[in-house]
């Protein structure tokens, strides 16, 4: 396919580029954080500019696209491109360049991205498409991830800039994925309803309503009194909900507190690209701190369950990777990121203790075998009947590694006594705990950034956390 039409939509257009365009872009050249998350290191001239956009319109092997805002119709703000493509391999490579700081930060790259592989996928017949972005782009990270991205591989120290070294990450989208994460479908119990009466008749009587708290990665239905619907609420979930589906009824019994066992897996339907669990309901309410009864209690029961899930056999469990973020893998993979993070919150952190701490983790390693991990030991995964936990839910990030993420609800749940209560029963030593402060920093750090302006409160709590871990 070698045609490239002027795309629409979402109150922007994207235009084929050609030498008409050489001048304007040329000029964004210059621009230094362009240069910086493109990795861009040589200059090039004017005349080469314009010698490529000439070329550009009759190359069958790319797409280059102009982004323009509805609003200026005139303004070029940015260029995205698929390129290398293989058309009996139906693959591409791309990339996308906002060159005006004014058109940053206003969600218009995410916008065009997706007008652009909604034609690439459905028109061109791209059944794949490849990208690389360097890892001191976290929010570039985040933005490909919600459109369906996955990590594929990491290529260490690719870049250096300004005296520092940079990974690159590289990232793969299919077009199921894509079409996954676009979907418009709402995940509402009437949706779930007309599921189990397709795929589950014998319970089609039965009454479905949403969990009072759910979680961000799946959504979550009462199936009459006794089961659970948990469906993902994004592609890059789905392959671990089949995960769960093969080990929890495998771990269950070797654990103190009850986890959800999968009874029943259901097939996508219903405009919902993709498949989804019935588990078994657990007794209990999300916990919070004032419905603990005693908090020591509570983390001596924590921490015995963690230890218990840490002696049942892995072998052969799933590995930690891009699946389940690396929770139980190298905090490497996070190195990049942190060390951004540091410098954003400079004036809120000891930046010396933050890189201090970090790089004490990063010198430590889990040196046995893998175990089980959790992923997510948070309180919204903990539930509490009469005081008392009563079970452990979403493992939604569970994985055979390094037990030492699981340890980070030291800090962001418990206090003094407890927290010395659940550091005895867990029963890991000062390495891990280590590696566990720069599992809990990162996050924290991260979640401060994040939730800094739509959830306010939550990212003061992230920063309190962050300064706890920072004054042990």
């Amino acid at each position: 396919m070698s045609a490239k039409p002027e795309l629409s939509g979402d109150g922007l257009t994207l235009r084929p580029l050609g030498i008409e365009h050489a001048a304007t872009i040329f000029a964004g050249f210059d621009d230094p954080e362009s240069k910086r998350l493109t990795g861009t290191t040589q200059d090039i001239t004017l005349e080469q500019c314009e010698a490529f956009y000439r070329r550009v319109p009759d190359d069958t092997s790319r797409v280059d696209y102009g982004i323009f805002e509805d609003a200026h119709p005139e303004r070029l703000c940015g260029e995205l491109v698929i390129n290398e493509i293989d058309w009996q391999a139906h693959t591409g490579h791309f990339r996308i360049a906002i060159s005006n700081p004014s058109d940053r930060d206003r969600g218009l790259g995410q916008r065009a991205i997706r007008i652009l592989f909604a034609h690439a996928f459905d028109q061109m017949g791209l059944q794949r498409i490849d990208l690389e972005v360097y890892a001191f782009n976290p929010r570039g990270l985040h933005v490909y991830e919600s459109l369906g991205f996955v990590r594929t591989g990491l290529q260490k120290a690719a870049l250096e800039w300004e005296g520092e070294t940079t990974d690159l990450i590289e990232m793969q989208l299919t077009a199921d994925a894509f079409r996954g994460a676009a979907s418009e479908v709402t995940i509402d119990a009437q949706l779930v309803k007309r599921l189990i009466q397709d795929q589950f008749p014998e319970w089609a009587d039965l009454h479905v309503r949403p969990v009072p708290e759910d979680g961000h990665d799946n959504r979550t239905f009462r199936l009459g009194d006794t089961m659970t619907v948990r469906v993902p609420s994004h592609p890059a979930y789905v392959e671990h909900m089949h995960l769960e589906h093969v080990w929890l009824p495998r771990i269950a019994p070797g654990l103190p507190l009850p986890i959800p066992v999968p009874v029943a897996k259901g097939e996508p339907g219903r405009g919902l690209p993709w498949g989804w669990l019935v588990n078994k309901w657990m007794e209990g309410e999300n916990a919070k701190p004032e419905s603990i009864d005693d908090p020591v209690q509570f983390a001596q029961d924590l921490g015995a369950f963690l230890r218990a899930l840490r002696g049942i056999d892995a072998t052969g469990g799933p590995p930690s990777g891009a699946l389940n973020f690396h929770r139980g893998g190298d905090l490497r993979e996070y190195d990049a990121d942190l060390r951004s993070y540091a410098k954003e919150l400079r004036d809120q952190l000891d930046f010396d203790r933050v890189l201090e701490t970090w790089d004490a983790a990063l010198s430590s390693k889990w040196t046995g075998a893998p175990v089980w991990i959790h992923g997510d030991v948070a309180i919204t995964n903990l539930l509490v009947k009469n005081g008392r936990l009563s079970a452990v839910i979403d493992f939604g990030q569970f994985a055979a590694g390094d037990p030492a993420c699981d340890l980070t609800i030291a800090w962001t749940l418990f206090r003094d006594e407890a927290r010395g209560a659940f550091r005895r029963h867990v029963e890991l030593d000062e390495d891990t705990w280590c590696r566990a402060r720069g599992w809990g920093l990162w996050k924290a750090m991260f979640s401060v950034l994040d939730f800094a302006e739509e959830r306010p409160a939550a990212s003061s709590e992230a920063l309190r956390v962050a300064r706890e871990i920072l004054g042990e």
